[in-house]
C-alpha cells in the first residue's frame, strides 16, 4: 500500500522558531518585585532565516548531478534557526541520543552543557547522549548554552519496571484550559486541573515545568495553586509555544499541555493571519474533476483503454473555472491538494493482473520527467494562473510529489541505475525504486523538490512514496528547505509522517464496524494524543488516494480477500444499499475536525463518494446536478463541519477530555481559554438521553450545526436527547 504524505509549507512562524536569549540572562531570584520582567523578555531573541538572502537561479535548481562521486553537499544558512526540541523520554538502561541538527539548523552547533543531573553523559559533535543513574520514574531538566543561546530539555527518565499502562489505569488527571485575558500589558493564562481521585487531588504535590520556546520559564510569572496554574506573561514576548509538563507524585505523567502564542496573545482565527492550525485540505485529482480545453487533452486518449484508468481530461483551467465559481468557497475549504502533475508516459502499460488490462498514468503516479509538467494538464502558464486564481479566492495551492521510484522512462533511470535499488514497485515491473541510502539521490530528489517551489509559489506539498526513505533524507530535505527556498521563515519541521495512519484506521475500524466501541476508540485517541501531541499538524482523513472509500468499506461494498481487479473493473458497486451509512461518514468526519492535524477531505468525499479502491475510488467528479438528495444533504452538512472548524480554535487547539462513554455513545470536551464544545455521538439505532457533568460553570449550550439552544438548569450538569445515528457540536456559553 502506498504512503501519501502531506508537507505543509505554509506552517505558521510559531513551529519553525523558539526563544533563547543571546545570552545567560542573570535573574536574581529573591529580587521579588524589583525584577524587570519586560526587560527580561525583551532579552529573548527569535532566530529565523532570513530568506531574502537567497539567490536562486531555475537552472542551478533544475541541473542533474552527472558526477557520481560527488559528496553530499551541506546547505549553507545565513542565520540560525531554533526549532522546538520536545520532551525526551529514556528507559532506565537505554542510552538517549539527542542529536540536536535535528532541530537546530546552523553551520556550525558549538554546546556547551551548563546543568546536568541524574545523567552519565558524552557529548559527540553535535549530539548529547544520555543514560538515567536511578532506576526510577523522574522528570528532569538539562541546561545547555548552544551558538551562545540558553535553553533547556526535559527528560522524562522511566524507571525499568514501570509498565505505562497499568500506572495509568483509572488515572484521567489533567489540566485543562479554562480562560484568557490581557491585564496591564498582560496576558492572563488560567489552568484547572482535573484529579483522578484523592491520591492526586493537589497539583502542587507534582513535579511541574513551564516552558516558553526551549527555556523554562521562571517562576516569578506563574503561580501553581492546588487546583490549577496561572500564568502572567508580559506582552513583549515573541511568537513561541508555551508548554506545561507535569508528572504527579507516584512517577505518572501528565499529558502535557501545549498553547501557540502569536501576536502577543494566544493564536486564534480572528488574529488576520493565515494558519495552518485552522485550516482544511482537498485532494483534487487533476484528471477526473473538469475539463476546460477539450481540443488538447482529449486527442491523447487511447480509446480502447478502459475508461477506469484512462484519461478523461481534466486540466488545470478546468479547476480554476471551478474555483471562480465559488465551488470550493461554498465547500468550507481554503486548501487545495493538486494531484502529482509531473509528466507521465504517452502510452500504456498493461497491468501484470489477467487479463492484463491496459493502463495509463491519468493520476500522475508514473513520473518519467523531474521537473516538467504534462501538458495533458496544461502548461506552465495555464499552472501560474491556477495559483494566482486561487489566491485571490483565499485557496492555498499545495503539489502532490511522487518521492521515492520513478518509471523507467524517466532520464534518472536511464542515466543513473546505480540511483536505483533494483526493486520494483508495487509488483509494477515499470515502476523502480530509489536507493536513499546513495546520498546523491538525496541530495538530487531535495533539489527536485525546491526547483518546484521557488518556480511555481506553491503553498504546500504532498509527499507519496511506497517505501519510506530514511533520517537522513528527511533531515537533509529539512535543512535544504530552511536554506534554499523563498519560503523558509514559513516552513516547520518536516516529518516522515505526515498523515495520522492510526487515527484513520481506528476511526475506519470503528465507524464502519458492526459492534462500535467508544470506550476502545476514546482510550486510542488519548494514546495517539500522547504520541503526536495534543497540537500538531497530521493529516486527518476517512479514506486514502488508493483505498476503498469509507462508506464502501461500511457499506460492504468491498471485499479484502480478493486480489483480482475484478471488483474494480466488473463488479463495482453503483448505489449505497444503508443510507445510515453517510451519518457513520459524518461521524468519523466531525471525529477528525474534532483532533489536531489538518481534516482532509479526497476527491469525492464532500458527497461521500463509493469506490473499493485504486481507480474505483477516483472516480469522475459528480457535481451538484449529478447528485441524488441523501448526497447533497450530506455535501452541505459537511460543508457547515468545514466553515465550523475554521471559525472555533477548540476544536484543533483544545484539550481533549472525556465526559461521558458507553459502547455505542459518547460525549468530549474540547476546552481552549475562554471557548469550551461538547462533541457528541449516538451510534444506537434508537434515541437516547446523555447526562454528563461539566468542568466549567455554564448558562446554556448553544449548537453549531442548527444554533438550536438548550438551557442548563444545572451550570454543572447537562442533558440532551440525541436521536438514532446522529452526533453534533455543542458551545458552552460561560456568560
Amino acid at each position: 500500500m502506498k504512503t501519501y504524505i502531506y508537507i505543509l509549507l505554509s506552517t505558521i512562524l510559531i513551529q519553525s522558531c523558539s526563544l533563547f536569549p543571546e545570552k545567560n540572562v542573570p535573574i536574581d531570584l529573591e529580587a521579588g518585585s524589583d525584577l524587570n520582567i519586560v526587560d527580561f523578555f525583551d532579552s529573548l531573541s527569535v532566530q529565523i532565516l532570513d530568506s531574502s538572502r537567497i539567490d536562486l537561479t531555475e537552472n542551478i535548481l533544475h541541473n542533474v548531478i552527472e558526477e557520481d562521486n560527488i559528496e553530499l553537499s551541506n546547505p549553507i544558512f545565513s542565520k540560525d534557526t531554533f526549532n522546538t526540541i520536545p520532551m525526551q523520554t529514556i528507559t532506565y538502561g537505554d542510552t538517549l541520543k539527542l542529536d540536536f541538527s535535528d532541530y537546530i539548523y546552523s553551520n556550525f552547533i558549538d554546546i556547551e552543557i551548563i546543568n546536568l543531573e541524574n545523567f552519565h553523559s558524552k557529548l559527540a559533535n553535535n549530539t548529547l547522549f544520555l543514560s538515567p543513574i536511578v532506576n526510577k520514574n523522574q522528570l528532569s531538566s538539562i541546561k545547555l548554552e548552544i551558538n551562545n543561546n540558553i535553553l533547556d530539555v526535559i527528560i522524562f527518565s522511566v524507571s525499568s519496571d514501570y509498565d505505562d499502562s497499568l500506572y495509568k489505569k483509572n488515572r484521567n488527571a489533567t489540566i485543562l484550559k479554562d480562560n484568557a485575558d490581557s491585564i496591564e500589558g498582560y496576558l492572563q493564562l488560567n489552568y484547572k486541573y482535573l484529579s483522578s481521585g484523592s491520591y492526586d487531588y493537589n497539583l502542587k504535590d507534582n513535579i511541574t515545568f513551564i516552558l516558553l520556546g526551549n527555556k523554562i520559564l521562571d517562576s516569578r510569572f506563574y503561580h501553581i495553586f492546588g487546583d490549577g496554574i496561572r500564568i502572567m506573561l508580559p506582552k513583549t514576548f515573541q511568537e513561541s509555544k508555551l508548554r506545561i509538563i507535569s508528572m504527579d507524585n507516584f512517577g505518572v505523567l501528565l499529558n502535557q499541555n501545549n498553547v501557540i502564542l502569536f501576536n502577543n496573545n494566544i493564536l486564534s482565527p480572528d488574529q488576520n493571519t493565515i494558519s495552518p492550525y485552522f485550516s482544511n485540505m482537498y485532494y483534487v485529482l487533476i484528471d477526473r474533476f473538469f475539463n476546460v480545453k477539450n481540443d488538447s487533452s482529449l486527442n491523447l486518449i487511447d480509446r480502447s483503454i478502459d475508461k477506469k484508468v484512462n484519461f478523461y481530461g481534466g486540466d488545470f483551467l478546468g479547476l480554476s473555472k471551478k474555483i471562480n465559481n465559488g465551488y470550493f468557497n461554498r465547500l468550507g475549504i481554503n486548501n487545495i491538494i493538486l494531484s502529482p502533475i509531473a509528466t507521465n508516459p504517452k502510452g500504456y502499460y498493461r497491468s501484470e493482473i489477467p487479463p492484463y488490462r491496459k493502463h495509463m498514468g491519468f493520476d500522475g503516479s508514473w513520473p518519467i520527467e523531474a521537473n516538467t509538467i504534462d501538458q495533458r494538464f496544461g502548461s506552465s502558464e495555464d499552472l501560474n494562473h491556477l495559483i494566482k486564481n486561487s489566491h485571490q479566492h483565499g485557496l492555498g495551492i499545495h503539489l502532490s510529489y511522487i518521492l521515492d521510484y520513478t518509471h523507467l522512462e524517466h532520464e534518472y533511470y536511464s542515466k543513473h541505475t546505480n540511483w536505483f535499488s533494483g526493486n520494483n514497485i508495487d509488483g509494477k515491473s515499470f515502476l523502480f525504486e530509489l536507493d536513499f541510502s546513495n546520498q546523491l539521490v538525496v541530495q538530487q530528489i531535495s533539489k527536485d523538490i525546491v526547483s518546484w517551489i521557488n518556480k511555481y509559489n506553491f503553498d504546500g506539498f504532498h509527499y507519496i512514496y511506497s517505501n519510506r526513505p530514511d533520517k537522513n533524507f528527511w533531515k537533509y530535505l529539512n535543512r535544504l528547505f530552511h536554506a534554499e527556498t523563498v519560503i523558509a521563515n514559513k516552513l516547520s519541521i518536516i516529518h516522515q509522517d505526515e498523515f495520522n495512519f492510526d487515527l484513520y484506521k481506528i476511526g475506519t475500524d470503528h465507524f464502519s464496524s458492526l459492534a462500535p466501541n467508544f470506550k476502545k476508540l476514546n482510550n486510542s485517541i488519548k494514546k495517539n494524543l500522547n504520541e503526536n501531541g495534543s497540537i500538531n499538524l497530521l493529516k486527518t482523513v476517512t479514506t486514502l488516494n488508493d483505498e476503498p472509500k469509507f462508506i464502501s468499506i461500511a457499506d460492504g461494498h468491498f471485499d479484502p480477500l480478493d486480489e483480482s481487479d475484478h471488483q474494480i473493473f466488473v463488479d463495482f458497486p453503483t448505489n449505497v444499499i444503508n443510507k445510515s451509512n453517510y451519518d457513520k461518514l459524518f461521524m468519523f468526519n466531525l471525529m477528525n475536525n474534532s483532533m489536531p492535524g489538518i481534516p482532509t477531505l479526497f476527491h469525492g468525499d464532500e458527497y461521500g463518494e463509493i469506490g473499493v479502491g485504486h481507480s474505483d475510488s477516483k472516480r469522475n467528479i459528480r457535481f451538484q446536478k449529478k447528485l441524488n438528495d441523501t448526497e447533497l444533504k450530506y455535501k452541505s452538512k459537511i460543508s457547515k463541519l468545514n466553515n465550523i472548524r475554521t471559525r472555533y480554535p477548540s476544536l484543533s487547539l483544545g484539550d481533549f477530555y472525556v465526559l461521558k462513554e458507553g459502547p455505542d455513545y459518547t460525549v468530549w470536551l474540547k476546552s481552549y481559554f475562554n471557548e469550551h464544545t461538547i462533541i457528541f455521538f449516538n451510534l444506537q439505532d434508537k434515541t437516547t438521553t446523555l447526562n454528563f457533568s461539566i468542568p466549567f460553570e455554564s448558562k446554556k449550550m448553544i449548537s453549531l450545526l442548527d444554533d438550536q439552544i438548550i438551557e442548563l438548569e444545572n451550570s454543572r450538569m447537562a442533558s440532551i436527547v440525541v436521536p438514532p445515528m446522529q452526533s453534533g457540536i455543542l458551545l458552552l456559553d460561560r456568560k
